[in-house]
């Protein structure tokens, strides 16, 4: 792996588990759409780091590079659960479309966790030859403040990478 590989493993991997936390702050808020992006993001954050650390071409202009990168990390891993996972965050992006009125908190709620395992399932691909680099990253609960304060533009999400 390039050390420029190892960086954008260990960021994206930061910001998908930053992404979670703050999804999880955002939904105790009652802010579904954000929480909803955000659980989204996570997912997509997650996926670049496991394209990096698996040396993939992620395609970053839309979603067939998060689906190209969680099948090959199922058939890579053998873990069905992988798929059934990658499909509930896809999920998450399509509440973006939805009035706030249809938007089930509860339901949101479960696809976070579900996204959060699917975060866990795909740690082991996404570190330094198949390791775990979440040893350097602090816990992802370690928010000092809300993150969903933002009564102007919603914060850019999954689509910024080149943000430092």
């Amino acid at each position: 792996m390039k050390v420029n590989d190892f960086d954008k493993m260990t960021d994206y991997e930061s910001q998908a588990r930053e992404s979670l936390a703050k999804s999880r702050d955002c939904l105790a808020a009652g802010k579904l759409h954000q929480a909803s992006d955000k659980g989204w993001g996570a997912a997509v954050y997650m996926a670049k780091a496991v394209a990096a650390a698996q040396g993939w071409r992620y395609d970053k202009n839309n979603d067939v590079g998060y689906n190209e990168v969680l099948r090959r990390a199922r058939e890579l891993s053998g873990n069905r659960r992988i798929g059934e996972l990658r499909a509930v965050a896809s999920d998450l992006q399509g509440n973006h479309y939805i009035r706030k009125r249809y938007l089930i908190a509860d339901s949101i709620g479960a696809s976070l966790e579900n996204v959060a395992e699917l975060l866990e399932l795909l740690a082991p691909l996404a570190g330094p030859e198949s390791g775990d680099s979440r040893a350097a990253q602090p816990p992802a609960c370690e928010i000092s403040r809300p993150v969903c304060d933002n009564p102007g533009q919603p914060e850019r999400l999954w689509g910024d990478e080149d943000a430092k």
